[in-house]
């Protein structure tokens, strides 16, 4: 399922991006450590591996740090956009200089570079390195490519199962065992169609629509007015509805 409007998702999973910042950190450590940037400095293999496992320290917690960033973004605009991704790119570029500097000036690495040799000789070479691994890592955070036609295509299992329709034309998509039934408002007229996949993933991949029932997610732009104490009217439809989720609506 792919949504085609001018934003996009992003993967919150902690798992994911704790994943990301680790291999972040394992690429630096390998770069650091058998590329040897800091050869000019003529270290150690030991003070060598002290820096190279400190900075991949920092890399990993930096990148913690701005997927707490980037998921305060997201929950609080429902969007992402590619000027999100670029803020997010270099706030992560600039807080790992600034502490990898901190850390070089420690007592652990004794750097003797003033920041602006530490900045030219070491953090350049090395983020050039880290940047496209960073890219091509976020790349797959994010899970929807934008198109500019305001459509989004909703397809099943079957990759020529699918429907595509405006967002504001969803009305509601209803469980029905292993498919869904998608309800839409096309000229005038209510129409359904069946696609095999889950709610579970639709929900996750359509953040818009908002859960009523454990098998109902409903578009909130088609909502009219509770007919009762069970159900709710839509565009030219009725669902059933839990009790729990009557605050959220």
């Amino acid at each position: 399922m792919k949504k085609t409007t001018n934003s996009k998702t992003i993967n919150l999973s902690l798992k994911y991006n704790l994943l990301v910042g680790l291999s972040l950190g394992i690429w630096l450590f390998l770069f650091l450590f058998l590329i040897r940037p800091f050869k000019q400095d003529n270290l150690s293999v030991g003070h060598l591996a002290r820096i190279a496992i400190g900075m991949a320290l920092i890399v990993i917690i930096n990148y913690l740090i701005v997927s707490v960033v980037q998921r305060f973004i997201y929950t609080t605009l429902k969007k992402w956009s590619i000027q999100y991704e670029i803020f997010i790119i270099l706030l992560y570029s600039s807080l790992v200089l600034f502490t990898s500097f901190l850390y070089y000036k420690s007592d652990l690495s004794n750097g003797s570079y003033s920041f602006i040799k530490f900045l030219l000789k070491n953090f350049i070479p090395t983020i050039i390195i880290l940047l496209p691994f960073l890219i091509f890592s976020r790349k797959h955070i994010l899970k929807y490519i934008p198109e500019k036609d305001g459509f989004i295509n909703i397809s099943g299992n079957n990759k020529l199962d699918f429907l595509k329709i405006k967002e504001e034309e969803l009305i509601c998509i209803s469980s029905a065992q292993n498919y869904v039934e998608i309800f839409y408002f096309k000229d005038d007229e209510l129409n359904k169609k069946l696609i095999r996949t889950s709610l579970k993933k639709i929900q996750a991949e359509l953040p818009f629509l908002v859960k009523v029932h454990r098998s109902h997610l409903i578009n909130k732009k088609h909502f009219v007015s509770f007919k009762d104490k069970k159900t709710l009217k839509l565009t030219k439809i009725e669902i059933p509805f839990s009790k729990k989720y009557k605050t959220i609506l």
